[in-house]
């Protein structure tokens, strides 16, 4: 699974209208950590084929940035239904996304 780039508010709204989740991940090319976290978060992100997994670089995206004001990363939002419902930035937890996902997950299979 390789996650797409966006780069404007306007590509996200448009996922967002589509997609009943989406999970953004705000990196820089420089930092370290971002590249480390990226592979864990692609595999956990394989048993959920319906979330719609993109990246957004701050170099590249400052409007995404400075609207969900983004000021370190590596940075994970989760939208449920074009809401923030997860956000962990810095020290980010992948057991607490895993478990926040497939809560998420589970309440949006039960509605179909």
């Amino acid at each position: 699974m390789t996650m797409d780039r966006i780069r404007t508010m306007a590509q996200l709204d448009t996922l967002k209208a589509k997609h009943s989740m989406v999970l953004v991940y705000f990196s820089t090319e420089g930092c370290g950590v971002c590249k480390s976290l990226l592979p864990r978060l692609t595999e956990l992100l394989l048993k959920y084929p319906d979330i719609r997994a993109v990246k957004a670089d701050l170099s590249d995206a400052p409007e995404l940035s400075a609207s969900f004001s983004i000021f370190t990363v590596p940075a994970v939002i989760l939208f449920v239904m074009g809401k923030e419902t997860l956000r962990e930035a810095g020290f980010i937890s992948l057991a607490e996304i895993a478990r926040q996902i497939a809560k998420y997950n589970t309440l949006l299979n039960s509605r179909l």
